[in-house]
């Protein structure tokens, strides 16, 4: 089904069949990203209020949370009403390796964007959930993969149901979608050309595109826009908001930076009479954000400036509660400009008009058909405008296609949805050769064999053997950076694989665990899509990392513990001895802040520590997790690391620090990265001392620390009320000046804050609309 087409009141559609017939009273829909998860919930909650249904998003805090929310479905399956739990991919097979009678009483799954298999970052996950899922649900249990970009929807479901009929497909849209291209090539004022999106539609071009405006000063640039594809965007964008929203897609967050900065300090100062796109959004809400960001980022910061005028940055590197309040105030039409990178394609219905794409990558990677697809679908999204425009702003693309031909029949593929690549298999990597960084040709000096060996035997060894080979290759395609980035996604495969058979596998003798391997190798989706030699290879492989793992002679009880972690094998074993080295002075613990003391320079050394060593001096992450934790806005945080002169390594000398890069490094690397190792040092913890009232305090302390690290938060209730919803950490604690102390929980803080409701509503009434509708939802 394209975009735009109404999959989310299919899944509403299928959840009510599967309720009202009594087929089943638990519904699970699982979604790739956090801000999908709460649009999903939020959403359904709407459509089930007057039903009765229950409709509860699980946190992706990487620990056992589920047992307070579901309580009562968790204890021997019993329900009062028919419940609709979300959660992401991640988190879902968490709750799984803790508790594998969870799917029992599941009678409907549900995948939304569900073509994750080939995803670099999260693929291999996604696989083995399904994997695992497929094995637990119950024969009389429904199934239904929802997604916009799988071409190959037969292949996915003669795996995922072993049925191949049971695909319904759809590829009409309802919304009119045009194509521009910007050239300059007849034109000095440029001309966007439309090309037919449908056979025999007729092709037309738009004159006089830019009337440039003259710069006042004489630094440069002196008009105003120019030759760059984001100059361009965002003049185009200026010009077309006021008919509706607008989005301009950009690779990365520091090239959504630029265009915002370069707006702020360079465009709107010297062309006083440009139109802003303030003009053409609601008054309340543009204050009520410009003063989230002021609270966030300081008033000097162009990402403050850039809010008051209207414009917005919507990247990986938003902070949560802003990126939230974006999304609500675009979908209700309350402003009407972002500019942002693929986190527009994830899923989240935006009602954008005009899609501007500046470039045709993703980060460092050409962008792919299927993923574009997904991103232009957000242009003329069904019930919110009747048709959307898709405009190349590079005019480099339309003007050199006769001498660079290639660059522009890429552009043309992309639009293509037949030329999508089927869905395939992050997991197959494995069996595929090292390719160069276009990845056109393959590196023969080493086979898959070898490469799968050495990453499993000795991977340093292996990095070394490929600089050394590089010495001797004078084709400049091979990188040492590009081939190390490839083996990083291998040895990620190789830790998902791990954890996924010792949590399969563990009880098992060895022989009988030999066929198990087999038989879980077999069951996989890269299995089913691989040639006969790639299934000789993927069986390998899942034998070869299955031989590391017996040769280590673990208990059943710790394969199973090291099963239910995703770090792997090694690292697992290294947090087992850290554990018993700190043992002492993790029992002596009596804060959460003591037990950071005792931890967090392992974590820092670990690989989840990777980019936060980057800051110097070393003593800076520890600053920046105490600022990040007690709460502190990122100003602040920011000011406290400038203060104490915190530079960032880059290259082979060092930068200072910018604000996505400590909004990264908070949310993502500790909030995320650190919180993994962290939960797996309180797993081990628990294995190795007795159970008694100290343990369980100290384990208490480790929860307190894993959510402190998670949200940026560090009393309880700030934790209870950011997890009610409010998920932006200033508000958080402001709402807490209007509840008692010692609120512990979501269920406990939602009735806390609607017993003081004048209170929050007076708050809340300062800040984007977005957290009154959370209010108006509990």
């Amino acid at each position: 089904m394209p975009t735009s087409t109404g999959k989310t009141r299919a899944t509403e559609m299928v959840i009510r069949a599967a309720f009202v017939s009594e087929r089943t009273s638990i519904a699970v829909v699982v979604a790739p990203y956090r801000a999908l998860c709460y649009e999903i919930a939020r959403d359904l909650k709407l459509k089930f209020e007057s039903d009765g249904y229950q409709v509860n998003q699980l946190s992706d805090a990487i620990q056992q949370d589920y047992l307070v929310d579901f309580d009562d479905f968790m204890r021997l399956g019993i329900v009062t009403a028919p419940h609709v739990i979300v959660v992401t991919p991640e988190k879902l097979l968490y709750v799984l390796r803790h508790e594998e009678s969870f799917m029992e009483n599941v009678g409907l799954v549900v995948y939304d964007e569900g073509h994750q298999f080939d995803s670099p970052t999260r693929g291999v996950t996604y696989e083995l959930l399904l994997t695992s899922i497929k094995a637990l649900l119950p024969s009389s249990s429904q199934t239904v993969l929802i997604s916009a970009v799988v071409n190959n929807a037969a292949q996915l479901a003669g795996w995922l149901l072993a049925d191949q009929s049971k695909v319904v497909s759809d590829s009409n849209s309802q919304t009119a979608r045009h194509i521009a291209f910007t050239t300059f090539q007849e034109q000095a004022a440029g001309q966007l050309r439309f090309e037919s999106a449908i056979r025999g539609e007729q092709e037309f071009f738009v004159p006089n595109l830019v009337q440039h405006h003259r710069l006042s000063g004489d630094e440069t640039p002196t008009h105003f826009p120019t030759a760059d594809s984001g100059s361009i965007a965002l003049y185009l964008g200026l010009n077309l908001v006021r008919q509706g929203g607008v989005a301009i897609y950009v690779r990365a967050p520091d090239s959504a930076s630029k265009i915002v900065r370069d707006a702020v300090e360079i465009i709107f100062p010297r062309a006083s009479s440009l139109p802003t796109p303030r003009s053409w959004a609601d008054e309340r809400e543009v204050n009520a954000l410009t003063r989230l960001y002021e609270e966030n980022f300081g008033d000097a910061s162009f990402l403050t400036k850039a809010a008051r005028l209207g414009l917005y940055a919507h990247t990986g590197d938003t902070p949560e509660g802003i990126r939230l309040a974006i999304e609500h105030a675009m979908r209700e039409s309350l402003i009407g400009f972002v500019v942002c990178t693929s986190t527009l394609s994830q899923g989240v219905n935006l009602p954008i008009k005009y899609l501007l794409v500046t470039q045709l990558q993703t980060g460092e990677r050409p962008i792919q058909t299927r993923d574009f697809q997904n991103l232009i679908g957000r242009a003329g999204r069904a019930g919110m405008y009747g048709e959307g425009t898709v405009i190349f702003t590079n005019p480099r693309l339309y003007d050199e296609r006769a001498t660079k031909p290639g660059a522009w029949r890429s552009a043309k593929a992309l639009l293509d949805p037949r030329k999508a690549a089927p869905t395939s298999s992050a997991l197959l990597n494995l069996v595929r050769p090292l390719k160069d960084r276009f990845g056109t040709q393959e590196l023969t000096d080493l086979s898959v064999v070898e490469v799968l060996d050495g990453l499993v035997d000795q991977p340093e060894h292996l990095f070394t053997r490929i600089d050394e080979l590089l010495l001797d290759i004078e084709d400049h395609r091979f990188s040492a950076e590009d081939l190390r980035r490839q083996l990083g996604e291998r040895l990620g495969c190789i830790k998902a694989v791990e954890c996924f058979l010792m949590a399969q596998l563990a009880a098992m003798e060895a022989s009988e665990a030999l066929i198990g391997v087999s038989r879980l190798a077999i069951s996989t989706f890269a299995f089913h899509l691989s040639t006969p030699k790639q299934q000789e290879d993927l069986h390998y492989a899942f034998l070869k990392i299955w031989g590391r793992i017996a040769r280590k002679n673990l208990s059943p009880e710790t394969k199973a513990r090291y099963g239910r972690g995703i770090l792997g094998l090694v690292d697992a074993i290294a947090i087992d001895l850290f554990v018993q080295d700190k043992l002492f002075e993790l029992q002596l613990a009596e804060t959460s802040q003591d037990l950071m003391d005792v931890v967090w320079e392992f974590i820092v050394q670990s690989e989840a520590g990777k980019k936060l060593r980057r800051l110097e001096p070393a003593t800076s992450t520890r600053t920046l997790a105490n600022e990040w934790i007690e709460g502190k806005p990122f100003k602040v945080i920011m000011d406290t690391l400038v203060g104490s002169g915190t530079q960032i390594r880059w290259g082979q000398g060092t930068r200072e620090l910018t604000f996505d890069q400590v909004v990264d490094l908070c949310q993502d690397q500790i909030g995320y990265r650190t919180s993994l190792v962290l939960a797996s040092i309180a797993s081990a913890f628990e294995a190795i001392t007795v159970s008694s009232e100290s343990q369980a305090q100290t384990l208490g302390l480790f929860n307190r620390l894993l959510k402190m690290l998670k949200y940026g938060l560090g009393r309880w209730e700030e934790i209870s009320v950011y997890e009610a919803g409010f998920s932006e950490r200033i508000i958080a604690k402001k709402l807490c000046a209007t509840i008692p102390k010692g609120i512990l929980g979501v269920d406990a803080a939602k009735r806390a804050l609607l017993q003081s409701r004048s209170q929050v509503t007076s708050i809340l009434e300062d800040y984007p609309s977005y957290y009154l509708s959370v209010l108006d939802s509990l």
